[in-house]
């Protein structure tokens, strides 16, 4: 999923040499390759956040933790691509060393945002069961 993320540009362009009318619908191309790897995405996400703990966990509480996990991972992702084709300097300065420091940076990121993820699916369902407290303002 991950590949279809990152080379589904390349899967549209070979779409348009196939069938030269669909560039009509260019960013209605976009936009489904967007939504169905992010559905796609939050789906195993939540199969990984489901199999993964000891305990028994219903599959519709994972669902908020992968939903923040992909979403924040995406734009994580799509951030540091900016930054690394814009402002990083690695290769320039480490030479071919810094490819391998730049993908361990972006495994480090993904990594913390798939532990957010499942510590977002540890506290919710005692989120939900927490009563309101009254105050006295209305």
């Amino acid at each position: 999923m991950i590949v279809f993320h990152i080379f589904g540009r390349e899967f549209v362009e070979l779409m348009y040499t196939w069938f030269p009318r669909l560039e009509d619908f260019d960013r209605l191309a976009t936009l489904t390759r967007y939504t169905v790897s992010t559905v796609i995405l939050i789906f195993a996400f939540s199969l990984f956040y489901k199999i993964a703990p000891q305990q028994r966990v219903l599959f519709i509480e994972t669902l908020p933790g992968a939903t923040f996990a992909v979403i924040s991972w995406q734009m994580l992702s799509t951030g540091y691509s900016v930054y690394v084709d814009q402002f990083s300097m690695f290769g320039d300065t480490y030479g071919t060393i810094g490819i391998v420091i730049l993908f361990q940076i972006w495994l480090y990121l993904t990594a913390a945002t798939m532990l957010l993820g499942a510590e977002i699916n540890a506290a919710w369902p005692d989120h939900m069961r927490r009563t309101r407290y009254k105050t006295h303002f209305p």
